[in-house]
């Protein structure tokens, strides 16, 4: 669990300098990151992706590092940032 909270904190900083829009809507609800991200981290994405893509990100991983996981948490979140930042998402 250490390196999942070293790595919690690091994207939590990445995602400040690179989708701040996003970090500030978040902290404005009050909304830890963490509470977005830990699942998706801990499970390698699957379940939360569909399976094809899951396994072309684990293949990535296995690849590359740890920063896939990075790259796919933020793209994630950018994609989803209009439905996220949204006042009337509910």
């Amino acid at each position: 669990m250490a390196g999942s909270s070293s790595d919690q904190l690091l994207f939590e900083k990445l995602l400040a300098e690179h989708l701040p829009d996003i970090t500030a809507h978040l902290a404005l609800l009050e909304v830890p990151i963490a509470l977005i991200t830990i699942p998706w981290l801990l499970c390698l994405f699957i379940g939360f992706l569909p399976w094809d893509l899951t396994l072309r990100v684990l293949d990535c991983f296995f690849l590359d590092g740890r920063r896939v996981f990075f790259i796919v948490c933020a793209t994630q979140l950018r994609l989803e940032s209009g439905r996220l930042v949204a006042d009337d998402w509910w």
